[in-house]
């Protein structure tokens, strides 16, 4: 949550740093942690008396203390911005203590101690330090189409399965061979850049894992986004819950309709979503 580590050596991790969210991307964490954790608060008041102690500690404890972490970290990089206030990153670390107190007092005590605020002293349960930001946040260029895994316009094979995950709720799986189709509109006539971004699976058989993608009638890119365990990639795979393959690929000129077709070379394709820029990004680390 601090952009910190617990595993690495090189000290780096071991401080509080910038997530690599724009401020948008921030703030609406923030109002949709505000709306589950209001959700939990309403549901309480339902709660009869004998249980309270049980719902505190396997509903509300977990929900709320996620919802002030979340609060204390952005606005504690908010604010190293100036874009909020230092006390609102201390008010909640002032609440995670409040909340964890009450844990450990439910009961007449019966799970003192069970809760700790400050697990093993680690950087990201302390109060943010009170610093002012070197580097600005993050302004990446604006996709001109976003598509999720769910939004294509035809399919080959077993119809993907959908289950609600991915970044919006819109990811699918293929079964290896099958192929999903998107289409796109630009006004570029030259080259686009695709960005897909996958569950970060490892190889179910062998040591590959790959899909195929073609744009219009150009030739297919076999892509593989196989990793290792605990290297880099594979860490921050883990970290943002996607694997992203970038491809370059020239446009059919004069039309402004395009298609995107993506196929399973092997088993373990989960397609979270696609996003076209016309022109060259960064990724997102």
């Amino acid at each position: 949550m601090s952009n910190s580590r617990t595993e690495e050596k090189d000290p780096k991790w071991k401080d509080i740093a910038d997530l690599p969210w724009t401020e948008k991307e921030l703030k609406d964490r923030l109002i949709a942690y505000e709306k589950i954790a209001n959700q939990v608060k309403n549901m309480a008041k339902t709660i009869n008396t004998a249980q309270q102690d049980a719902w505190f500690q396997l509903i509300e404890y977990p929900v709320l203390g996620a919802t002030e972490m979340n609060k204390k970290i952005i606005y504690g990089q908010l604010a190293r911005h100036g874009l909020a206030k230092w006390a609102q990153s201390d008010a909640a670390y002032n609440e995670i203590e409040k909340l964890t107190l009450r844990y450990n007092s439910l009961a007449g005590g019966k799970w003192k101690n069970m809760m700790n605020a400050k697990p093993r002293n680690l950087s990201v349960f302390g109060k943010v330090p009170q610093i002012k930001a070197i580097n600005p946040l993050p302004n990446p260029k604006q996709a001109i189409s976003i598509l999720n895994g769910t939004d294509y316009h035809k399919f080959e094979g077993e119809k993907p399965k959908a289950h609600g995950l991915g970044y919006q709720n819109g990811a699918i799986s293929l079964k290896k061979n099958d192929l999903v189709t998107y289409k796109f509109k630009t006004s570029s006539t030259d080259s686009v850049y695709v960005q897909v971004a996958l569950a970060p699976n490892h190889p179910v058989t062998g040591k590959l894992i790959r899909y195929e993608i073609t744009i219009d009638n150009n030739l297919p890119q076999v892509i593989d986004f196989h990793t290792y365990d605990r290297n880099e990639e594979w860490k921050v795979n883990v970290l943002t819950n996607q694997a992203i393959r970038l491809s370059k690929v020239k446009l059919q000129n004069g039309i402004s309709e395009h298609s995107i077709t993506i196929k399973a070379i092997d088993e373990g394709i989960v397609l979270d979503q696609i996003k076209i820029y016309n022109e060259p990004i960064a990724l997102k680390r």
